[in-house]
């Protein structure tokens, strides 16, 4: 997934900061994400094009860039700033996450993101007990009512390609959005969910009684008459199926 804007965006202040400082202007990197239209730092709204004439402040394709605070007709870019104190909550932990990532971006990796969700996911019941993997149709249910509570259009989150989100062997574009929310719904901050690195646990089936039988179309489904279970193991899917024998 893509998650650069199609526009290039700039905050009226940085361009302000920016001319003063160096005598020139600069586009922002955290300025660019499509889900982002406020700069944190001054807490102002982005803007695209003129607000006096609407030109564009820029080519989508970044060939032509801004060099001083002005559109091409002349107009300052600095005298209309809109201020957003009261921006969601979400973003401003998004952004705050995004910061986070970028000062530790050489510690953290795909694979070190997938380890700490599925162990945070796991301490939460998300689990499943006779495999590797979550519980991802509950998690994704769970999910959606927490992005109702935060007012989030859930479309631009949980997409086709949430259910691979979690998935070690996917190798596309991660939807950085759901990844940012995701954060959020199972942890404090950023710092804290890489830091907490203690593991979780599941109970160990069939150690004491007797387990129901999860085939619907079996007689005995929900029934307490499977005594044991072996696995058998896939390498070629790199997966792991669980098997029961019936003791009738």
């Amino acid at each position: 997934m893509d998650y650069i804007a199609k526009e290039i965006k700039y905050c009226p202040k940085c361009l302000k900061d920016d001319y003063e400082k160096y005598g020139e202007v600069y586009s922002h990197r955290l300025h660019q994400l499509y889900f982002l239209d406020y700069c944190n730092k001054h807490q102002t709204k982005l803007i695209y094009v003129c607000p006096e004439c609407g030109v564009p402040l820029s080519n989508n394709d970044g060939k032509e860039l801004l060099t001083r605070p002005f559109c091409k007709n002349g107009h300052s870019l600095t005298s209309n700033t809109i201020y957003l104190k009261d921006y969601p909550k979400p973003i401003k932990r998004i952004i705050q996450d995004i910061h986070f990532f970028i000062s530790h971006s050489s510690n953290i990796n795909k694979d070190l993101i997938l380890e700490r969700f599925y162990s945070e996911l796991g301490k939460r019941g998300y689990g499943e007990n006779y495999s590797e993997y979550i519980q991802i149709k509950r998690l994704k249910k769970d999910f959606s009512n927490y992005l109702r509570t935060l007012e989030v259009q859930q479309d631009n989150v949980i997409d086709s390609q949430f259910n691979t989100l979690l998935t070690k062997r996917s190798n596309d574009a991660p939807n950085l959005l759901a990844y940012l929310l995701l954060f959020q719904f199972i942890s404090d901050s950023s710092e804290d969910f890489f830091s907490n690195t203690v593991g979780y646990s599941i109970d160990i089936p069939f150690k004491n009684e007797q387990q129901p039988c999860l085939n619907k179309i079996c007689k005995y489904y929900n029934k307490r008459i499977i005594r044991t279970y072996t696995k058998r193991y896939y390498p070629v899917l790199n997966y792991s199926q669980p098997h029961h024998k019936l003791w009738i």
